[in-house]
């Protein structure tokens, strides 16, 4: 892994790089300094997606997810996690994968007449639009 994330005090991720291969075995000093941006830096892993590994390989992601400026660290997990959608009060956080999902699963059959399913936070459902409305 050759990634890191800047976490600030409150675990917001500020800035992630990509360090040289050639060091890796310095990677803390390396950042500190050689580039002169101290912190807390944490290594992550590009291939980290929602808990799994990105390109479909069996195993656990590394941090769960490869993180972005904005998103939180939860050190209680050793996680990254994106944001809460602010639109989507209703939402829940899935542990597992370190992402927001709804609180009712999407409807597993897909509508027949054109229409796609979205989600109506003031109904905390899911309701089928015309898709051009999407």
């Amino acid at each position: 892994m050759n990634t890191y994330a800047l976490i600030d005090s409150n675990n917001f991720v500020s800035q992630v790089i990509v360090l040289p291969e050639d060091q890796l075995h310095r990677a803390e000093e390396f950042i500190a300094a050689d580039l002169g941006i101290p912190g807390i830096w944490l290594a992550c892993s590009v291939n980290s997606w929602r808990g799994k590994n990105r390109d479909g390989t069996p195993g656990k992601a590394f941090r769960k997810n490869y993180p972005k400026p904005g998103w939180y660290y939860d050190a209680a997990t050793d996680s990254f996690l994106e944001p809460k959608p602010t639109q989507y009060p209703s939402w829940i956080l899935d542990a597992d994968g370190g992402f927001w999902k709804p609180p009712v699963p999407r409807p597993g059959v897909r509508p027949t007449d054109g229409n796609v399913y979205k989600w109506d936070e003031a109904t905390v459902s899911w309701i089928q639009v015309p898709r051009s409305s999407v």
